[in-house]
């Protein structure tokens, strides 16, 4: 038998954006929770991604040029942002905002889109599974701990 996905309405509490809501898993494997807390964007001001980028004074690159928009990133922050990519679908998919984020890839395209997300929203939905986890943690506990009875002798 498989455990079933639950999801929940996290609605914004952002001024500005009532009526707002996403909904967010609610019940993740600790490996998913792992991946999610493990996953970003990217190190903003890598030394590392900066070094992919050529000055005017570097010669020609052996990879190809990126086109424009495309941005360029060190192992570890493409390693970063895959997870991440893969948790917004464990989280959020398949969409998110009316967004398709089937695929890692559309859903870190989504993240990335300077023009799709106000910076201020993109906070706020990496915050949401936290939120929700630490939620769903203190009613368990607090379940838990009015249920237990205390042995008499």
């Amino acid at each position: 038998m498989s455990i079933p996905r639950i999801t929940v309405d996290e609605p914004c509490p952002l001024d500005d954006y009532g009526g707002l809501s996403v909904r967010v898993l609610a019940n993740s494997t600790d490996a998913a929770w792992k991946t999610w807390t493990a996953g970003t964007l990217g190190t903003p001001g890598c030394v590392h991604c900066a070094a992919l980028w050529p000055t005017p004074a570097d010669p020609p690159p052996t990879d190809p040029e990126p086109t424009p928009g495309e941005r360029r990133f060190c192992p570890a922050c493409t390693a970063a942002r895959a997870a991440f990519g893969r948790s917004i679908v464990t989280f959020y998919g398949p969409t998110l905002l009316a967004h398709d984020v089937s695929t890692p890839e559309r859903a870190l395209a989504l993240f990335d889109a300077d023009d799709l997300l106000p910076s201020e929203i993109v906070i706020w939905l990496q915050l949401v599974p936290g939120t929700v986890r630490n939620r769903r943690q203190d009613a368990l506990l607090s379940f838990l701990t009015s249920s237990s009875t205390t042995p008499t002798e």
